[in-house]
């Protein structure tokens, strides 16, 4: 009976139903009330090895699920689109997004595609976030380090990857920002370089992943 401490109270009242001991649909009883209606059924007592194989393969199948909500609630990263940027990383072009609500640069699942081809190393670390519901969750990151060349300036940028999110878009945060020293015009849809103001660089007009 100890395999029944394994799951959680949905998982208990999936088996009870399933060998049809739980009247109702089981949300009103007790997990101790839910564990002994299973132990008294006629499957367990003829049984125990067979019902701990459907129990296991509950458990198993919720385990999934919640791994694939996991990912599904990845953040996907948006971009306004007056803050496009022109960039060339790896010798590849690409029109970026500069999101000053993002601290850490994020690159998107086109551009880990290229970071790959290029041989670049990687090193594994877990980033923490909040899914929508507003519940803290971590999650599996790479990072990796790569000159970002921008109106003949280079910036040696760290970007962080999300190595399970799908159609996620690259984002320059603030550190790359910072870095490079820009400033975003929003009024203007324009850019420029703090130290050079007179000279301004309008923000692209559509949103383009960065091309291989």
């Amino acid at each position: 009976m100890l395999f029944l401490g394994r799951g959680k109270k949905a998982d208990l009242i999936k088996l009870a139903n399933e060998l049809d001991e739980s009247e109702s649909n089981g949300e009103d009883l007790k997990i101790i009330e839910l564990r002994a209606k299973i132990l008294a059924s006629d499957a367990y007592k003829e049984d125990p090895e067979f019902v701990k194989g459907i129990f296991e393969g509950i458990v198993s199948d919720r385990i999934d699920e919640e791994r694939e909500q996991k990912e599904q609630d990845l953040p996907q990263t948006k971009c306004p689109r007056l803050t496009l940027i022109d960039i060339t990383f790896c010798g590849k072009k690409g029109r970026l997004c500069a999101d000053t609500g993002s601290s850490h640069s994020i690159a998107g699942e086109k551009m880990y595609q290229v970071f790959k081809v290029q041989g670049l190393l990687f090193q594994e670390t877990t980033l923490a976030m909040s899914l929508a519901d507003g519940q803290q969750t971590t999650c599996e990151a790479l990072t990796t380090q790569v000159m970002i060349e921008i109106e003949g300036r280079s910036v040696l940028t760290r970007f962080i990857i999300l190595p399970k999110a799908k159609g996620n878009r690259t984002l320059l945060g603030t550190d790359f920002l910072s870095s490079a020293g820009l400033v975003l015009d929003v009024k203007n849809a324009c850019w420029y370089f703090w130290d050079n103001p007179t000279d301004k660089y309008p923000f692209g007009e559509e949103l383009d992943t960065p091309r291989p």
